[in-house]
């Protein structure tokens, strides 16, 4: 696919069989206070048929980009094949249960004016559903990142910072990708956080998080990493 050099701003959506939380998140992205141009790219991951239908209808109706993927793979093979069928220079890989504030996008991507060496922004967050709190996110250090994950996958990263998502990794995906990142020879400077809460982080009782093994995949990362 032809990048549109137009675009400035690309955000990604996998997502699978849950056509009922698309619609508010896509809306939630299409109603942001920007003037950038943004491309939103829904990439359903081998949904079910009735699901597939309400993927395909909520892009229509707001006149999204929709990628139908299958068979069904996992969420990081959807995001890298958004990622490769994207225009933007800043990428957003956002999930279709998040609801994004109008100034998401806009505050993250000043942030990244204003911290030109950072090769990603990221911020706070809402819990809602099967958990209920704000995740106070923290300044970053190569340090605080190899302990434990403060930072979760809706950043806006640079595209030349972006080294794609371990098609292998389930769960704790974003950890994954900003140890990565961190360890790259070519990073630039510190990742910058905006302390402030932008969207809400729906928890489903068959989101990955819950139904994946943690420390299957906690030893995952370690191993993989070198963090033991």
């Amino acid at each position: 696919m032809q990048r549109n050099e137009g675009i400035e701003i690309s955000v990604i959506i996998p997502t699978h069989n849950c056509a009922q939380y698309l619609f508010k998140s896509v809306e939630s992205l299409k109603n942001q206070n920007t003037k950038r141009a943004v491309e939103i790219i829904v990439v359903d991951d081998g949904s079910d048929q009735l699901n597939r239908y309400g993927n395909h209808a909520v892009a229509e109706i707001f006149d999204v980009e929709y990628l139908p993927y299958s068979p069904h793979a996992n969420a990081n093979v959807a995001r890298n094949f958004g990622y490769k069928m994207s225009s933007g220079s800043y990428l957003v890989f956002a999930d279709s249960d998040c609801v994004y504030g109008p100034d998401f996008l806009e505050t993250l991507r000043t942030a990244l004016d204003e911290h030109p060496s950072a090769p990603y922004a990221y911020s706070n967050f809402q819990f809602t559903g099967k958990m209920e709190h704000v995740h106070i996110s923290r300044e970053y250090s190569s340090e605080r990142i190899r302990e434990r994950n403060f930072i979760d996958t809706s950043a806006m990263i640079r595209r030349p910072c972006f080294p794609g998502f371990d098609p292998t990794v389930r769960r704790l995906q974003d950890w994954d990708l900003w140890l990565t990142i961190d360890e790259s020879d070519d990073r630039w400077g510190w990742p910058h956080w905006v302390n402030a809460t932008l969207y809400e982080n729906h928890v489903r009782n068959d989101s990955v998080s819950v139904t994946e093994n943690y420390e299957k995949a906690l030893k995952k990362i370690q191993h993989k990493h070198n963090l033991l």
